[in-house]
C-alpha cells in the first residue's frame, strides 16, 4: 500500500482543490434567484435527502471558515488558504473584504506583546497580503467589483497605509523583506488588473500613489541593469533581494501609468520621476528601456494638459542619449497617432524633421509618418489633396524641402524653432538641424532697416516673411550662428545660398553687412569674421 506520507499529501491536494473550488464558484447574495437551489439534478440519492439535512453554505460563512485557517499554526493549512481565498470569485470579493475585517485589528495593532504574539501578527498580515495579491491578480479590483463597496473599500485605504508605515520601519529582517515584495506585488496587480481610468477610488488616489512611488524607489536599488535575465521565466525572482529590487521597479511603472499627477510632483525633489524615467530610458538592458517607453507614453496620455511632460519628452529628442532620444520619440508617435495630443505644430515639424535624419531606416519610416499626420491634422484643407502628400523618400534634406514649398507660409517660425534647438546643442544635432534650416530659407524675404535705430513696437507680434521683425531675426541670428559655430562651414555656406536665391536679399545682406562693419566700438571683432563668411557668400551668389 501506499506510505501514509503520499497519502498525506494526497489529502492536502485534496483539500486545496476543494477549496478552490468552493472560493470559485460561490456566488453573492444578489447573484441568487428565488427558490434556487446550489445543488440541483435527477441524482436519486440526492433527491431522497430530507430538506432538513441540506445545509447551503453562504459565500460570508465559506470565506470566515477560510480565513480562520490562516491562523493555524500548520504552514500547509495556511497555504491552502491563502491559495483558496486568492482565487475567490471576484464578484464576492467585497464579501471576503468584510469577512476580513475581524482581523484588521490584529493585523494593525500596535500595542506592546511578547515576541511569539509579533511573530504570529507579523505572520498573519504577511499571509495577509498574498492573499490581497492573488485578488489583484484574479481581477478582483474591478470597477464592478469595487465601485460600491463602502466599508469594505475604507479597510484596503487602511491596509495600505498601514503596510506602508510598517514597510517604512529600518529593520532588516527576511520577513519584512517578504512583506515589501508581496506588497510591491498586490500594488501593480492591483492596478493592471484594472482599468486606469476607473482606477479614482480613495485607496489609490493620486497623492498615495506618489508616496508609494517614492517609497518604493528605495527599495529599488541601481543593481537591476540584467532585469531580462531576471524576469526569465525559469529564474524568475531568485534571490530575495534581486526580487524585490525588480518587483518595486515594476510597481513604479505601474503606479505612474495609473492615472494623472501633479506639476508639484513633476517639480518634486529635482525631477525626481522625470530622472528616474531617464535613467529607464537610457539603459541598455532591453526590458528596461521597453519600460521606459511604456511608462513614458502613459504619462503623456495621462497628463494631456502638462505641457512641461510634452517638452521634456521633446528635449530629450534633441539632447539625450541614443537610447533616450529614441524611446521618447517612438512613444510620441504612438501616442500622436492614437489621438490628437495636444501639441503644437512648429515643435512637432520640427522634432520630425530632425528623426529623419536618424540611422534606423525604422525610425525614419516612423518620423516620416507621423509627419504626414501632423500636416494633415493641422492643414485639414489639404488632407484629401495628393499633390500635397509628402512623398517618401529617406532624405531629411528632400522632406523638409517638400514641407517648406508647400507651407511657406510657417518659414519664418521653423526658423525660430529651428535656432532654439541649436544653441542649446551640440555636435551632430546641430549639423542635421542647419541641414533641415536651409530649405525655409529660401521663403525669407528681407526688407531694408537700419540696424541702429529702434526696433518698431509691434516687433514681436509680427510672424510672416517679407516684414522688419523677419529681417532682423534671421540675420542677426545667422551672423551669430556663423560666426561661432564655422565648423558647420558647408552648412552655414548652404544657409547662405538658400537665403541669398532670393532675387531681393543679396543687396539687403550687404547693407546689413557694412551697418555691421561700421560700428565704431567692435570693428576690431565683428570685421574678421565679417570677411571670413563674405568670401563663401559672394561665392554662392
Amino acid at each position: 500500500g501506499r506510505s501514509r506520507r503520499t497519502i498525506e499529501k494526497g489529502d492536502k491536494c485534496l483539500w486545496r482543490n476543494l477549496m478552490i473550488l468552493c472560493c470559485k464558484t460561490v456566488r453573492c447574495p444578489s447573484q441568487f434567484n428565488k427558490g434556487s437551489e446550489l445543488i440541483a439534478g435527477p441524482l436519486p440519492q440526492l433527491a431522497s435527502m430530507k430538506e432538513s439535512s441540506m445545509y447551503i453554505l453562504t459565500a460570508g460563512e465559506l470565506f470566515k471558515r477560510i480565513i480562520a485557517l490562516l491562523r493555524n499554526e500548520s504552514l500547509d493549512a495556511q497555504e491552502i488558504a491563502v491559495t483558496a481565498l486568492g482565487a475567490s470569485n471576484p464578484d464576492c470579493f467585497s464579501i471576503l473584504v468584510s469577512c476580513m475585517d475581524t482581523y484588521l485589528g490584529e493585523i494593525l495593532g500596535g500595542r506592546t506583546e511578547t515576541v511569539r504574539r509579533r511573530r504570529r501578527r507579523e505572520n498573519l498580515r504577511l499571509q495577509v497580503s498574498r492573499v490581497y495579491e492573488l485578488c489583484a491578480d484574479n481581477g478582483c479590483f474591478k470597477k464592478d467589483n469595487i465601485g460600491d463597496m463602502g466599508e469594505p473599500i475604507d479597510f484596503i485605504t487602511q491596509y495600505i497605509d498601514h503596510t506602508k508605515s510598517i514597510c517604512e520601519e529600518d529593520k532588516d529582517s527576511s520577513i519584512l523583506t517578504d512583506l515589501k515584495y508581496r506588497f510591491c506585488e498586490f500594488i501593480r496587480k492591483m492596478i493592471i488588473g484594472s482599468d486606469s481610468s476607473e482606477l479614482h477610488f480613495e485607496s489609490l488616489a493620486p497623492v498615495r500613489r506618489m508616496e508609494l512611488f517614492r517609497l518604493f524607489r528605495t527599495w529599488c536599488h541601481h543593481d537591476i541593469e540584467s532585469l531580462s535575465e531576471k524576469l526569465d521565466k525559469n529564474k524568475l525572482f531568485n534571490a530575495s533581494m534581486g526580487r524585490l529590487n525588480t518587483a518595486s521597479l515594476l510597481a513604479m511603472c505601474a503606479l505612474l501609468n495609473a492615472g494623472p499627477i501633479s506639476e508639484n510632483d513633476l517639480r518634486h525633489n529635482n525631477n525626481e520621476i522625470l530622472n528616474w524615467l531617464k535613467y529607464l530610458l537610457g539603459s541598455d538592458d532591453k526590458y528596461m528601456h521597453s519600460l521606459g517607453c511604456q511608462v513614458t507614453e502613459m504619462l503623456l496620455l495621462n497628463n494631456p494638459e502638462k505641457r512641461r511632460i510634452l517638452q521634456w519628452v521633446t528635449d530629450q529628442c534633441y539632447l539625450g542619449s541614443n537610447n533616450i532620444a529614441l524611446g521618447c520619440f517612438l512613444a510620441l508617435v504612438r501616442v500622436l497617432a492614437n489621438c490628437e495630443y495636444p501639441c503644437q505644430l512648429t515643435p512637432t515639424i520640427v522634432l520630425t524633421l530632425y528623426m529623419s535624419a536618424h540611422s534606423e531606416p525604422g525610425v525614419r519610416e516612423k518620423a516620416t509618418y507621423l509627419l504626414q499626420l501632423i500636416v494633415n491634422r493641422f492643414f485639414k484643407e489639404w488632407r484629401d489633396d495628393n499633390q500635397h502628400k509628402l512623398l517618401k523618400t529617406d532624405s531629411h534634406v528632400m522632406l523638409s524641402r517638400q514641407l517648406s514649398h508647400q507651407h511657406k507660409e510657417i518659414s519664418l517660425p521653423v526658423f525660430q524653432e529651428i535656432i532654439n534647438r541649436f544653441c542649446h546643442s551640440n555636435g551632430h544635432t546641430q549639423k542635421v538641424l542647419l541641414q533641415i534650416l536651409a530649405p525655409w530659407l529660401c521663403n525669407i524675404e528681407f526688407v531694408e532697416y537700419q540696424l541702429l535705430q529702434s526696433p518698431p513696437k509691434q516687433f514681436s507680434k509680427v510672424k510672416c516673411t517679407g516684414s522688419v521683425h523677419g529681417s532682423i531675426l534671421v540675420f542677426t541670428n545667422l551672423m551669430w550662428i556663423t560666426i561661432k559655430n564655422w565648423e558647420h562651414e558647408a552648412e552655414l555656406q548652404e544657409l547662405w545660398g538658400e537665403l541669398m536665391s532670393h532675387p531681393s536679399n543679396a543687396r539687403v545682406i550687404l547693407n546689413y553687412i557694412i551697418t555691421l562693419a561700421s560700428l565704431g566700438a567692435i570693428p576690431n571683432v565683428i570685421l574678421p569674421q565679417i570677411k571670413k563668411k563674405k568670401v563663401p557668400t559672394a561665392t554662392l551668389r
